[in-house]
């Protein structure tokens, strides 16, 4: 796995997630959510590979933030010899959107992985937000790559799944209680595999 937004801006101020989230400085809100998502990943038997690019909620502090982005993305991908490419569908949050660009231009660069791609939609965005797939699905299309109609993803081990989600606290009881927000919504996963357009 690769988990693209991990750094700590240089002056620590917290964003406005954090401080929804409880947090009295951004370092303190990584050092968390990095320790959570060491015990999600353990539940599921995975690793990360953790990048440079600071979250939105931060100012930006590099230049050129995006190809900070396909760099941490080249390297993974010359890290790791994989089956599939696993990619954010992109959904209404930036993060998303810039992790899912780097990495198609990425995936387009190497003809061997090009054809073993796939989006999937991003929990809990994609049920709360279904009018953003059309957009994310139109933005994909027009960096060249056909998406087929979505499938199920079906999870035999639902506990699992669900152990692993709650791994992620500092988020999960905020997001959760927001409107429109139901915790039902991560218990379904679509995907689409891709095809580029030559």
């Amino acid at each position: 796995m690769a988990t693209a937004h991990t750094a700590r801006p240089s002056d620590n101020k917290p964003g406005n997630w954090d401080l929804t989230c409880g947090f009295g400085s951004a370092s303190e809100a990584m050092d968390v959510r990095v320790g959570e998502d060491q015990i999600a990943l353990k539940t599921v038997g995975a690793s990360s590979e953790y990048g440079c690019a600071l979250d939105s909620q931060y100012p930006s502090e590099i230049a050129d933030h995006r190809q900070l982005l396909v760099e941490f993305m080249r390297k993974v991908l010359d890290a790791y010899s994989t089956d599939a490419v696993l990619i954010p569908l992109g959904l209404v949050h930036r993060d998303h959107i810039e992790t899912r660009d780097a990495a198609l231009s990425v995936c387009r660069e190497r003809p061997s992985i090009r054809n073993r791609c796939a989006l999937y939609t991003d929990l809990p965005y994609g049920p709360r937000f279904p009018e953003s797939i059309a957009q994310a699905l139109e933005d994909v299309a027009n960096l060249g790559w056909e998406a087929e109609e979505a499938r199920r993803l079906v999870d035999p081990d639902l506990e699992k799944k669900l152990s692993a989600v709650n791994a992620y606290e500092s988020q999960v009881r905020t997001m959760f209680g927001l409107p429109g927000f139901h915790y039902s919504q991560v218990l379904t996963e679509e995907y689409r595999t891709l095809r580029f357009s030559d």
